[in-house]
């Protein structure tokens, strides 16, 4: 019974941790966002997160501090966005596609 609890206990880490792929709530700061886990590339790769801040009527991307450590993909498509400042996606060396 210890042993298949401490295995339960393992496998909900372990999908915690991961993300399991469903939609989490961003940081309060990012409201209207979604943040999903992505699978990492390999077992001792970081995890890496996808921001969705589509359609929310954004005039600007979001700070670059607010968003989650290990975004791979920003997502800020049908806003209201313009511009972009020098430093807009400062300090996000995961970010792969835009």
């Amino acid at each position: 019974m210890l042993r298949w609890a401490a295995a339960l206990l393992l496998l909900c880490a372990a999908l915690w941790g991961s993300g399991g792929g469903a939609p989490r709530s961003c940081p309060v700061q990012l409201r209207g966002c979604k943040c999903v886990g992505e699978r990492p590339k390999g077992m001792a790769a970081p995890a890496r997160k996808r921001v969705s801040c589509s359609a929310e009527e954004l005039a600007e991307p979001p700070e670059p501090r607010l968003l989650p450590n290990g975004t791979v993909t920003l997502l800020l498509s049908n806003n209201k966005i313009t511009t972009l400042k020098n430093g807009s996606f400062f300090g996000l060396q995961a970010l792969e596609k835009l």
